[in-house]
């Protein structure tokens, strides 16, 4: 089990220069944790991908079904406090700090 970011999980589906690596890192552990706000993150991105013309509204939702069928079992919510600690201690975002606090709960990589 690996705990990833929305950008990989938007590597390993769309196109882009990471996308090998992604697949890499999928054969080395396919078993991807996330904290439910890759939904959103996720959502974005493919927002951002129709917006620029990289992929068909049509296509995004294929990929959002997709996706989401694979993770919907592997969401888990980290605490909020350790999130906020993360923060002030590493001066990060919070929406880094709910993969990491995710990561170290579960004692698994990101």
């Amino acid at each position: 089990m690996i705990v990833v970011d929305s950008n990989i999980i938007a590597a390993r589906n769309l196109t882009s220069a990471l996308t090998s690596k992604a697949e890499r890192l999928e054969r080395k552990d396919p078993v991807w944790i996330v904290p439910a706000l890759w939904r959103y993150e996720f959502q974005n991105i493919l927002a951002t991908a129709i917006k620029a013309k990289q992929i068909t509204s049509e296509n995004a939702k294929e990929i959002w079904e997709k996706v989401s069928g694979i993770l919907a079992d592997n969401e888990s919510e980290p605490s909020p406090l350790k999130v906020l600690d993360l923060v002030a201690r590493f001066r990060i975002t919070a929406y880094d700090g709910q993969f990491i606090a995710l990561a170290m709960e579960m004692g698994i990589p990101v």
